[in-house]
């Protein structure tokens, strides 16, 4: 499966505002700083993730938050959920390359806000941050994530690996 799904509006309208005033402007979520993006040993940049599931179990009640969004995904068995947060930059980084994991499954990318920052595929593949945005890819496929420069914060993502 090398092809990239793009659904804009996947949520309802006002489901979507919902998921996304609990997150983006949250005062209580507990972020992790990440030193190196797109492994812990690269030297291109930092991130912030807030996880929600993994290990096959909820631990975070951001959970119940993101239920109904899951729940569109229908996915058979949730490997991990985490929620992704790139501070803004003066000049657009652009991270390493990687892939999620070494085993195959599926995966998805929602977009929280509307920015300039984006998803790029190793094959050229450039997927804008627009706000209530999913992508469906295989996590096997080489990609990367950028910062943004033209939101107050920064540029935020919920990332699914599953089955």
């Amino acid at each position: 499966m090398n092809k990239i799904e793009i659904i804009d509006d996947y949520l309802d309208s006002n489901l979507f505002e919902s998921i996304k005033y609990k997150i983006v402007y949250s005062t209580n979520i507990k972020w992790n700083l990440n030193i190196g993006v797109s492994s812990s040993t690269a030297n291109d940049g930092i991130y912030f993730t807030h996880v929600i599931y993994n290990k096959f179990k909820p631990c975070s009640e951001y959970f119940d938050y993101i239920f109904p969004l899951l729940q569109m995904i229908n996915p058979f068995c949730i490997s991990r959920i985490k929620i992704n947060f790139y501070p803004t930059t003066e000049k657009i980084i652009e991270h390493g390359f990687h892939t999620d994991g070494d085993v195959p499954h599926k995966a998805a990318i929602f977009y929280l806000n509307n920015n300039n920052g984006k998803t790029i595929f190793s094959d050229g593949t450039e997927i804008e941050s627009i706000q209530n945005r999913v992508i469906f890819f295989d996590p096997m496929m080489s990609h990367k994530s950028t910062t943004c420069t033209d939101d107050s914060v920064g540029r935020y993502n919920i990332n699914f690996n599953y089955f």
